[in-house]
């Protein structure tokens, strides 16, 4: 894992910004955790749709069909056709278009956009940590197997900041990817 990552990220950051190969190497080495994270994203996308789907229905039953009348250059035939495809899915599945159904079905939407874009971001941050961990151990294992004439001639601090500032970096960029996705 380390290696691949490793080479995207250098690559990529060269160039001063992080490329798609980089996320892409991400997901590809963490391939569950990714499909986890892109799994909750799209369930939270759904929820939001089917919240605001029941929001202009919602805002008739509330208002009455008259203030849809009172809307200058309302096209009423588009947005009953809308609202009617709404209502004939509701009533298909058997729930009444009530002003509290209504509310509920928003709210509900609301709420399970809500439960899913947290657990999409959990993970992002248990993938992270995770990430940062993997690079790590991998680099902690290359030093104990290399010769360690080599440290002696290195400045103090270069094991330290590969330790601290690589694994970090790269963790961020994993964090910044799925925040691309995510927004």
């Amino acid at each position: 894992r380390y290696d691949k990552i490793h080479c995207a990220f250098r690559s990529s950051h060269c160039r001063g910004h992080i490329h798609v190969r980089l996320i892409l190497s991400f997901f590809r080495a963490y391939r569950w955790q990714s499909a986890l994270m892109i799994l909750a994203l799209l369930l939270s996308g759904a929820a939001e749709g089917i919240g605001l789907s029941a929001l202009l229905p919602l805002l008739n039953i509330a208002l009455g069909p008259e203030a849809t009348n009172m809307l200058p250059g309302a096209d009423m035939a588009s947005q009953n056709e809308f609202e009617r495809t709404v209502l004939d899915t509701l009533a298909s599945i058997g729930i009444t278009p009530t002003l509290l159904n209504m509310l509920l079905i928003v709210l509900g939407g609301v709420a399970f956009k809500s439960l899913f874009l947290l657990i999409g971001q959990r993970q992002v941050g248990y993938t992270a940590a995770q990430v940062s961990t993997d690079l790590r151990l991998q680099l902690l294992r290359v030093v104990l197997r290399s010769k360690w004439e080599y440290f002696l001639h290195q400045p103090v601090g270069k094991l330290t900041n590969a330790l601290a500032s690589e694994a970090q970096r790269s963790s961020a960029a994993f964090i910044n990817g799925a925040s691309a996705i995510i927004y």
